[in-house]
């Protein structure tokens, strides 16, 4: 069976702070496209007490993080669900500080991550790190988004040494 051919991708913003909205969509569409992979995407742009939360309960680690991805498996129809993402925009503005880089490219570059990730992309192993990057970076592009070949998620501790 062929996958849909579009994607609607949906942002739920849970905080206070402006999101940018039409990036974020553009970068997942730009990422599922790439992939061949399309389906409704929901986008939950969270605090930190939010994904901690979210990454408690599904992945048994008690701290916040920047990015989850959550597929939502096989349903049947012509256009299905491919899941959900969940960004901390705190953790988000923290990475965005330390590297440079602008709080709304970081936005779309971690929801292209995530999209990258319901997709099938996985980057536990150093290969695996090397083509999500690339995949990142080509979606990026595709999507009108700046992004830093050496992208990765920065830890709490780099964070801090970073100030």
């Amino acid at each position: 069976m062929e996958p849909p051919s579009t994607s609607t991708v949906s942002v739920l913003n849970r905080t206070s702070l402006e999101a940018p909205v039409a990036a974020i969509q553009r970068g997942v569409v730009a990422a599922l496209a790439m992939r061949q992979a399309a389906g409704d995407v929901c986008v939950l742009l969270t605090d930190d007490e939010g994904i901690q939360a979210l990454n408690e309960r599904f992945r048994g680690l008690d701290e916040p993080t920047d990015v989850l991805s959550f597929p939502a498996g096989d349903h049947p129809g012509e256009q299905r669900p491919l899941g959900d993402i969940a960004i901390s925009i705190d953790h988000a503005r923290r990475q965005a500080a330390a590297r440079g880089a602008s709080v709304d490219d970081e936005l779309a570059i971690l929801a292209i991550h995530g999209a990258l990730h319901l997709a099938g992309l996985d980057d536990e192993t150093e290969a695996d790190q090397y083509r999500m990057r690339a995949a990142m970076q080509a979606a990026a592009a595709s999507a009108g988004i700046s992004y830093d070949a050496a992208w990765r998620t920065i830890g709490r501790a780099e964070i801090k040494a970073a100030r």
